[in-house]
């Protein structure tokens, strides 16, 4: 499964809804897809935040795989 991420989140769940159901951000997936930042500590949130603003930028695969469909 990866990396926790606290509250439940696993990196492969985020790496999914990041493939699958377009999310970009950590709001995304913690407050609009989700409530899971309400049962996680900041330094969790900042984590999912980082995770993600990193996975834009090492894959450029997930954008263009996106504009495929």
């Amino acid at each position: 499964m990866g990396r926790d991420f606290g509250a439940g989140l696993t990196e492969r769940e985020l790496n999914y809804l990041i493939a699958y159901e377009w999310a970009e951000t950590a709001d995304d997936v913690l407050w609009r897809r989700s409530k899971l930042g309400l049962r996680m500590r900041p330094e969790q949130r900042l984590a999912v935040e980082r995770y993600l603003q990193d996975s834009h930028r090492k894959s450029p695969a997930v954008s263009i795989e996106r504009q495929s469909r």
